[in-house]
């Protein structure tokens, strides 16, 4: 037996979607890592299945959502079937952006892009090593891997926790795993079907139970059902065809033929969260973090966006441009979103599972309202993580302009879809600037003259000498040529006036925008000492 000693800035614990996505991450903002794997190889099943809108946009600032999107069947919206009720159709279509649908792509593709993305960078996950112990001090974390060959002692500045509901981080730290049981019993299966269109997610809720149907690729559907005839069963009995089969009969009856099965189990769900999401020098993402009912697909998605809310933290605190403290602001941000989709999770699965007399109540309720433009419109940007905002984190409130307009985007809130020119009339996504610059700020005038011109440079000089090149500024024109006049700063052209209807962009603002898509701030003019002092209040960037 061999023992070894490692020291690395950042251990992340797990190699499934949420550590693999905080590998690549960290591998995009330069950080040192190490990621160990108790298991001896990627996941062989499909579990979760869908990438939201929201997490395609984590993807695309790593270059890799079209390699997603490939492989992937894109789902256009949801039909929902209400017995006695009828039908309401759910069109993704109307969010706004560059993805407006929803990926099905079985977990194992998700962990093996992933993973394959590292490969080629040279990083390998250390698969079959295992935590055993781990002890934390002001300097960091030490832990300790047993693996194939011995023992190694990993010393880190972090950790982050990325190994599931069981996490042994978790357990080893003796932190609390707060919540309950939803006592709900689910079955699930991956297969063909015969008699259901391969387009639509179709759920049916009926007096019975409920039914809900996902197509992906090569044709196979995941089928989930709740059969109200079924709770009595345990949740570790082996789910053959033939029952799922039955259940299907029982709840559609003479509708749908199952066959070619790929996978079949049952579950049970619990909604949980931890206290807080960092102790001393480790961080909970994903399961480790908290968990829910499947209702919505939230699950993985919820991790992969903790991967990126903290990962740009952890670059610019280990890169010395930020202090410590700056992590903080993982748990103030991230906490809240995990505890209201828990919320709407258990009222959604309450509601759901409503019994008769009270079901054709539900059901007709239900239509009325996902036929409201307006209800629908929120309902699927709640379901897409698009309306996810940390305007409410205490470390942001701080930052709200209110001479804003009151539709104006503000600090905290998600940066949308938009498009530019370029200087060589060439279309460029805002969202695909953060591939290549960290922060973003952009200076708006309706017209490039030269006082405008001039007092955009200044600001830019200003905050170049203050922050170095941790921020990169451009000119967003609607009109003009700014090449006549002197200006040093990258133009881009806004002839849509998206920056005006999307962010609420007037004369003179002024936003800054996180590596995570996020606004820092926006403000109404173009203001150095205003924005110095909430960029260090925000960040408390040092000079470089």
């Amino acid at each position: 037996m061999v023992h070894s000693e490692q020291t690395t800035d950042v251990l992340i614990v797990g190699a499934g979607p949420t550590g693999l996505m905080a590998a690549n991450e960290l591998l995009h903002g330069g950080v040192d890592f190490t990621i160990i794997e108790k298991r001896e190889a990627p996941s062989i099943y499909s579990k979760a299945l869908g990438i939201q809108p929201r997490s395609l946009e984590a993807l695309d600032r790593l270059g890799l959502a079209e390699t997603f999107i490939k492989q992937s069947f894109l789902l256009p919206g949801a039909k929902f079937h209400l017995e006695k009720a009828g039908t309401v159709t759910v069109e993704l279509s109307q969010l706004d952006s560059r993805f407006p649908y929803l990926c099905t792509l079985p977990q194992s593709e998700t962990e093996r892009i992933l993973e394959e993305h590292l490969n080629h960078h040279e990083v390998t996950v250390q698969r079959q090593w295992e935590l055993n112990q781990l002890s934390q001090t002001e300097d960091g974390v030490t832990a300790t891997v047993n693996h194939a060959e011995g023992t190694t002692q990993i010393k880190a500045r972090y950790v982050l926790a990325c190994d599931g509901s069981h996490s042994p981080v978790r357990k080893a730290l003796g932190i609390s795993f707060l919540g309950k049981k939803d006592n709900i019993s689910f079955a699930l299966g991956d297969v063909s079907i015969e008699g259901l269109e391969h387009g639509y997610l179709n759920a049916f809720l009926t007096e019975r139970g409920i039914a809900a149907f996902f197509p992906f690729k090569e044709g196979h559907f995941r089928v989930i059902t709740i059969d109200f005839s079924k709770m009595d069963q345990s949740h570790h009995k082996e789910l053959p065809l033939e029952e799922l089969q039955n259940q299907i009969d029982h709840l559609l009856p003479g509708r749908f033929r199952l066959s070619k099965p790929r996978w079949l189990a049952r579950f049970g769900t619990d909604h949980r969260q931890i206290p807080s999401y960092r102790t001393g020098s480790t961080f909970f993402l994903g399961d480790a973090a908290h968990i829910h009912n499947p209702i919505g697909g939230q699950g993985m998605n919820l991790g992969l966006q903790d991967a990126s809310n903290l990962a740009w933290k952890l670059a610019l605190v280990l890169s010395h441009q930020a202090p410590p403290s700056l992590l903080d602001t993982y748990h103030t941000e991230r906490y809240p979103v995990a505890q209201q989709i828990i919320k709407t999770t258990t009222q959604a699965l309450k509601t759901m599972t409503i019994k008769p007399p009270w079901t054709l109540f539900r059901n007709w309720l239900g239509i009325g309202a996902l036929s409201t433009p307006i209800v629908q419109k929120k309902f699927i940007n709640n379901l897409s993580n698009l309306s996810i905002s940390y305007r409410s984190a205490p470390h942001i409130a701080t930052q709200t302009d209110h001479s804003l307009a009151f539709t104006a985007l503000q600090a905290g809130d998600r940066i949308p879809h938009i498009h530019f020119l370029d200087r060589d009339y060439q279309e460029i996504r805002l969202h695909s600037l953060l591939q290549q610059h960290r922060f973003l700020a952009l200076l708006y005038t309706e017209v490039a003259d030269q006082s405008t011109l001039s007092d955009a440079n200044a600001w830019a000089q200003a905050i170049r000498e203050q922050f170095g090149d941790l921020i990169t500024p451009f000119l967003v024109a609607r009109a003009g040529n700014p090449t006549n006049y002197d200006n040093q700063l990258p133009t881009l052209f806004d002839l849509k006036n998206e920056a005006a209807n999307k962010i609420g962009m007037r004369e003179r603002h002024l936003i800054v925008i996180r590596p995570d898509g996020h606004l820092v701030f926006h403000q109404s003019t173009f203001d150095i000492p205003s924005s110095t002092h909430k960029l260090s209040t925000f960040i408390q960037l040092k000079k470089i």
